[in-house]
């Protein structure tokens, strides 16, 4: 009897929840078949639509051009050389451990192969990785504050103009 009663309240729970997750849908629908299409958006004055064109199309050219970044091939192989250039410099520190207690001969020489074997094969990719996924958050980073300037500057000759 509880089992039941658990099923049941669990489909219903789900019905409610899809009705109101679809219900938004459902009236966009329904208002597009009506050609009602003009009641789902508010309506704007001219002056905050084109404001508001504006920073899509900044919007869009600030998605292009870290796309650009990230995926054209002069963009790539100037990532790609820098990261390079940072990964060798990475490499070339040499980090030093130091035991508290001096070790026997054969576990130093197992500790070297140990650290040699990381630091030639391991440790390469995946510094280099590392310093791709930082080189092209910076490069997102600078592509954001140039799109912030924009905006900026368009905000201040609206008011300006206002």
């Amino acid at each position: 009897m509880h089992l039941v009663f658990c099923r049941w309240r669990l489909l219903k729970v789900r019905r409610y929840f899809a009705d109101v997750l679809l219900r938004p849908f459902r009236f966009r629908t329904l208002a597009l078949t009506m050609g009602l299409a003009g009641a789902i958006r508010p309506r704007i004055n001219n002056r905050s639509h084109t404001l508001h064109q504006t920073f899509k199309d900044l919007l869009h050219q600030y998605k292009v051009e870290t796309f650009h970044t990230e995926h054209g091939r002069q963009s790539v192989e100037e990532v790609t050389a820098e990261c390079m250039a940072i990964t060798e410099e990475i490499l070339e520190d040499r980090f030093h451990y130091h035991f508290h207690k001096l070790p026997n001969a054969d576990r130093a020489e197992i500790i070297n192969m140990i650290n040699n074997y990381v630091r030639e094969a391991i440790l390469p990719p995946v510094v280099e990785k590392l310093v791709r996924r930082q080189v092209l958050a910076e490069k997102r980073i600078d592509a954001l504050l140039h799109l912030t300037e924009q905006m900026f500057e368009i905000l201040a000759a609206e008011r300006q103009a206002v």
